[in-house]
């Protein structure tokens, strides 16, 4: 039996993950020379930041478990080699539940024109979301309206070894840029796959 093509994924996916607790952010199925391979990247549901997120032992149980359903759906040999990862500390957000899910946590936003009062780059805490637009209070505690048709990227930010309050990272990362320096650091995910 053929596997089902992309636009299914998800939808087959998504019970088993949230029996487990867990939230997929993505699910993706590459062709290569040696075949196809399945990356999925989920989280803890509810999870917000860092320590809060899934477990490696719950990465591969999410692993073991797509294996079985796909297997009894599909059989044996039909199974692609498969990554199961988190989204690691920073992420990207694409849509308006990842704003929910993160409101509160420090963002950068890379946005394709200017937004009054804030600039091409805007970092701060992320706030309230609309269909349209979120809002990110910068360190100067501005707020400003982040319109989603002129975003180009939006992630989490982490600064290790700062303080734990999103106001205060968010104020020491505008006082780090201001002197030239950033601590800046791109957060690892942890993964499990097969072969």
């Amino acid at each position: 039996m053929p596997l089902p093509p992309l636009e299914t994924w998800e939808a087959l996916l998504q019970p088993l993950a949230e029996e487990l607790g867990l939230d997929l952010f993505s699910v993706h199925l590459h062709t290569h020379s040696r075949g196809q391979q399945l990356q999925i990247v989920a989280d803890r549901q509810g999870a917000s930041g860092p320590g809060t997120g899934v477990t490696v032992e719950e990465l591969a149980q999410l692993n073991r478990e797509i294996q079985a359903l796909l297997a009894l759906k599909f059989g044996e040999d039909a199974v692609p080699s498969m990554e199961v990862a988190s989204p690691g500390v920073e992420r990207d957000l694409k849509t308006p539940k990842d704003v929910r899910r993160h409101a509160g946590q420090v963002v950068r936003a890379v946005l394709t024109a200017p937004v009054e009062g804030a600039g091409q780059v805007v970092e701060g805490v992320l706030g309230e979301e609309g269909e349209e637009s979120f809002g990110v209070t910068l360190a100067s505690g501005e707020r400003v309206s982040v319109p989603w048709s002129q975003v180009r990227k939006v992630r989490t930010v982490f600064h290790f070894g700062r303080s734990s309050s999103p106001v205060a990272a968010a104020a020491e990362a505008g006082r780090g840029r201001k002197r030239g320096k950033s601590e800046r650091h791109d957060g690892g995910s942890g993964t499990t796959g097969n072969p």
